[in-house]
Order: C-alpha cells, then structure tokens, then sequence
C-alpha cells in the first residue's frame, strides 16, 4: 500500500495542489524524501531533459532517459539510457540522435554519470564519452562534458525531470504532517 501513497503523492492526479503554498509544502516533502530519509530505496526513473551545448558546437539538445537507481541511506548507484536528439553540427553534419549509456553514483541529491554516446543516425562508427554532473530531485540542473576523437569537447548545460517509480522501498513515508 505504501507504493500506491508514494505514487499519488508523487503524481498528485486525484488531489492537485490548491496554490503555491501547497504546492510548495508537497514539493519540499519530496524532496526531503529523496535527500534525508534513511533505509533502502529501489526505483525506476523516467523523464527527459532539455539542454544548450556551448562552445564549439552550439546547439540545443533534448531527449528521454530513464534509470535505474539503487539508494542505501544516503549514498545511490545506478544506471541509465538515453535517447537524444542534438540540432547542432559535429563533424560535417547536423542533427544527430545519440544513444547514451552510464553508470551514476549519488550522495544525497549530488550526483554524476560516465559512460559512452553512440551515434545512432546517420549510422557510423562514432563514439564518444561524457561525464554528467547534476543536482536535485524531480527537477534538477546538470553541466555535461563530452569529448571524443572525432569531435572537439563539447560542454552541455540543461534541465532534467524524472518521475521516480518505486520498486522497494525500505524506509519511512510521511505524506501529512
């Protein structure tokens, strides 16, 4: 039953918020979910991001990505895949779809990922690797650092948001006050 509390409060489609305070007070509640609540915690995470690559190759990046994270106390690990769509020009072209793979590790809301970025069209043999700095929860900021051989380093800053789906989780709920 715990699965179902977490998820309606998380979704808040039966009983949105009335105004900005409560949805400032639900919105904080959350996050002291993910940031200070002590036991183990298994989800699946599901969201996309939004971002601007600056520097050489200039263009916006956006896509969906999905984790999953594994969080004892206060320090997590996890996986990810993406799927994302870059409107800039690498190399002789423009507008690549990228698959990212990674790991992450996180301590309270802090976190960071490395892992490759294949290029999935056009179809070559291109990769490359990022290491992905970020903070938050639900809505967080991140600062991404690519570099390959083929492509100059390339620095991407941008927003993500993820639904957290529970698969265990071991600690206490507080949904009232």
């Amino acid at each position: 039953m715990k699965y179902v509390y977490f998820l309606i409060a998380v979704l808040t489609v039966s009983n949105p918020p009335a105004n900005a305070q409560e949805a400032y007070a639900f919105a904080r509640k959350a996050y002291a979910f993910v940031e200070n609540a002590p036991g183990t915690f298994v989800s699946f995470n599901i969201g996309f991001k939004f971002g601007y690559v600056v520097a050489n190759n200039k263009g916006v990046i956006g896509g969906i990505e999905a984790s999953l994270n594994y969080r004892k106390n206060l320090i997590g690990v996890g996986i990810l895949i993406s799927y994302e769509q870059f409107s800039g020009k690498i190399s002789s072209q423009s507008g690549r779809v990228f698959h990212h793979y990674a790991i992450q590790g996180f301590w309270r809301s802090l976190g960071i990922s490395f892992g490759p970025m294949k290029v999935a069209l056009p179809i070559n043999n291109e990769l490359y690797y990022s290491a992905t700095l970020f903070y938050g929860a639900l809505i967080f900021p991140y600062y991404r650092f690519t570099f390959g051989q083929s492509v100059s380093n390339s620095h991407e800053i941008g927003m993500f948001a993820k639904l957290p789906i529970p698969i265990v989780i071991n600690r206490p709920i507080v949904i009232d006050d």
